[in-house]
């Protein structure tokens, strides 16, 4: 409500017309405006439009220009130390364990991918009691800690009580337990290769290799050897280093080590959080923005790509954070597979052709023999002989 002053000599003073400032925060010009004097024209309402958004090619040649900062690049393959710890704390059991049959372990020869620290490895090991089982991983330094964690498994019957009965008492920090394992174990160190039928801890082995280095054109000559491999947690830190290309491999070399009959369990992490992690480095970035196979379709693309015969959904695991309740999924290779996949199929086909046989009718020439040539040479003839002419 609007109040008019009076002035000394009791005149009524015409009120002004107030101003009021737009949304931009000045003051509105219109002071001098005839029409609808004492309401000012309201300003235009902004819509906000989103900004048009950048195609994959300048992204990844955007890529170069960010500024990454070199201490990411040491975790850009997911090689985190303390990774189990986060996982599993308190050195809980790995709830992933209680979802894995344990009849596709049990005198098996088994592989792990991207073992880590190998506490998983471990139990696996000890518990499900394969025939051996080699854990691989991409980092020496993650391989060596796996090889004496080895000790933390280590529980010999004689042993068990021996720390209670002991005289002399010691107080030594507990970093010194959980770093270097408790004094009633020996130091055992894990043989360079496993030895088949041998009970824990001689049949596991831990050794450095990267799995998708060969490329996809090399996965095809990979040879069977194991029964019953393991990718759990790596689909994402595979994509982002080595893009679509580095997981097409993944999936046809597991699928060429499997023997007929194989089990592969995978754990692919969701693509949500693939973002997290894709500014690790320009290489990561890069990648990311050039994604087209998507976690969701890898159940199409190892069924009709690669050959897997059947794939199985195992129960989620239980655990307490959200974002290790992963998807576990195992996938079956046929028992008659002629160990070929759908990538390698069409050109072993090509290359066992088969020829025609032409039979040839002369004098010099037996009616029995046979001459193999190819369907676009013409027979030979054969050549006269002057003496038997």
């Amino acid at each position: 409500i609007r109040r008019q002053s009076t002035g000394d000599e009791g005149e009524e003073v015409e009120p002004m017309p107030r101003r009021r400032r737009s949304r931009g925060g000045s003051r509105s010009n219109n002071d001098d405006s005839t029409a609808d004097e004492g309401k000012p024209s309201k300003p235009k309402r902004r819509r906000w439009k989103s900004p048009p958004r950048e195609p994959p090619s300048s992204k990844a040649a955007a890529a170069s220009s960010r500024n990454f900062r070199p201490q990411d690049e040491r975790f850009a393959m997911g090689n985190y130390t303390r990774y189990y710890g986060y996982r599993n704390p308190s050195g809980q059991s790995d709830d992933r364990l209680k979802s894995f049959p344990k009849a596709i372990f049990t005198g098996k020869s088994c592989l792990d991918i991207g073992c880590n620290t190998g506490q998983l490895t471990l139990s696996i090991a000890r518990d499900f009691k394969p025939s051996e089982i080699t854990g691989v991983d991409i980092d020496g330094d993650l391989v060596e800690t796996a090889g004496k964690n080895v000790r933390h498994y280590v529980a010999l019957p004689d042993l068990k009580d021996r720390e209670k009965s002991v005289q002399v008492k010691r107080d030594f920090p507990v970093s010194f337990k959980l770093s270097y394992g408790p004094l009633v174990s020996p130091f055992v160190r894990p043989p360079a290769q496993p030895v088949a039928g041998k009970s824990f801890p001689m049949n596991i082995a831990f050794k450095k290799e990267n799995y998708v280095e060969q490329g996809l054109e090399l996965a095809c000559l990979q040879k069977p050897r194991y029964e019953t491999i393991l990718a759990l947690s790596i689909t994402k830190w595979i994509h982002l280093n080595w893009g679509d290309d580095g997981v097409k491999a993944l999936f046809h070399r597991v699928f060429h080590h499997l023997k007929p009959g194989g089990s592969f369990i995978l754990e692919p992490q969701p693509f949500v959080t693939y973002g997290r992690k894709s500014k690790l480095t320009a290489t990561t970035y890069s990648n990311y923005c050039q994604i087209k196979l998507v976690p969701k379709h890898f159940e199409d693309y190892l069924l009709n790509q690669v050959g897997f015969s059947s794939v199985e959904s195992l129960p989620t695991p239980k655990h307490e954070a959200k974002g290790f309740r992963r998807p576990l999924f195992l996938l079956t290779k046929s028992e008659s597979n002629d160990d070929y996949c759908n990538l390698c199929r069409p050109k072993v086909a090509s290359a066992k052709k088969p020829k025609r046989v032409v039979r040839l009718k002369a004098d010099v020439v037996k009616a029995d023999d046979e001459v193999a040539v190819n369907d676009s040479e013409e027979p030979s003839k054969p050549e006269k002989d002057n003496a038997a002419c």
